[in-house]
């Protein structure tokens, strides 16, 4: 059995570091958890899937994604810290295209984009909080993106959960 060259490198600092352990046969089988091969071919499994199993192997605790309106800003920066004392990772919007000073050379262009990023943080994620108690037309469709994917929304006020429009997963790809 051949071993590659950072197995055997993890060995022989292991050695030094703990040398009774080592001899005493304890490493003999061992192997890091991510040493394995990594099958990227498989078809029996989502991406979702593969990318919540490596969350669990690895450890990473809970994700939160923040959504609403730029209005609520102190009260996501309210909530973002609430969820980080709880032990959550936290992802929320960063740009406030409402705020002023932004000085984009075209503004459609970066809301796309930034549309776009916060989908892609909404698919990292399992947990969907909704702060405020207004949800604006691009708000409403990110409740329906999560919701189509399967991730569990909550909302700081309840009564604003409303119906969500037609699929929005065509969008997702971009």
């Amino acid at each position: 059995m051949t071993r590659r060259p950072h197995a055997t490198l993890r060995h022989r600092l292991y050695r030094r570091l703990h040398p009774r352990a080592y001899r005493a046969g304890q490493l003999a089988e061992q192997r890091h958890l991510l040493d394995a091969a990594l099958d990227y071919t498989r078809t029996d499994v989502s991406a979702a899937e593969q990318l919540a199993d490596a969350k669990e192997r690895l450890g990473i605790p809970t994700i939160v994604v923040i959504c609403g309106s730029t209005r609520f800003w102190e009260q996501m920066a309210g909530a973002a810290w609430a969820e980080t004392l709880l032990g959550r990772i936290v992802v929320r919007p960063d740009v406030d295209m409402k705020r002023p000073g932004a000085g984009y050379a075209d503004a459609a262009a970066v809301k796309t984009g930034l549309d776009a990023l916060h989908r892609a943080k909404i698919r990292l994620a399992d947990e969907v909080l909704v702060v405020g108690d207004y949800i604006g037309d691009s708000t409403r469709g990110e409740i329906a993106y999560a919701r189509e994917l399967g991730t569990p929304v909550y909302f700081t006020h309840p009564e604003v959960d409303a119906p969500a429009p037609a699929s929005t997963l065509e969008g997702a790809a971009s």
